[in-house]
């Protein structure tokens, strides 16, 4: 996670987070596990950027990566202001298969997009 002028924080499963919640982390690219073209997932990145941006959330680009780089970095957004649901939501709505999502408390979870609240 960067913003403006900042230094890179990095936040990671089973860890809890430098950075206090609640927020979301959520990308565009590679849909349902996916892999697009670039120019693809530019353009649907900039979708969810103003989907974001359009309901007012306060977004900072960041970057995933895949520890032994068998997936290739993805790039997409932390988000505050989302909470859990709406962040399901719009991964769901991006065909994302999973967010990352930070409590108020700093654990990170892997919170799966395909299913909601009331089918658990």
């Amino acid at each position: 996670m960067k913003s403006e002028g900042s230094e890179d924080v990095e936040i990671r499963l089973q860890q809890r987070s430098p950075v206090p919640g609640p927020m979301a982390y959520i990308t565009a690219d590679n849909p349902g596990s996916r892999q697009l073209p670039v120019g693809e997932n530019d353009r649907r990145r900039a979708a969810l950027r103003a989907a974001l941006t359009d309901s007012g959330y306060e977004v900072i680009s960041g970057e995933s990566i895949d520890d032994d780089g068998s997936w290739p970095t993805e790039r997409g957004f932390w988000i505050r202001g989302l909470n859990r649901d709406e962040a399901r939501a719009m991964g769901g709505r991006f065909e994302q298969n999973a967010i990352l999502f930070v409590d108020a408390q700093s654990s990170v979870e892997l919170i799966d997009c395909r299913i909601s609240d009331s089918s658990k």
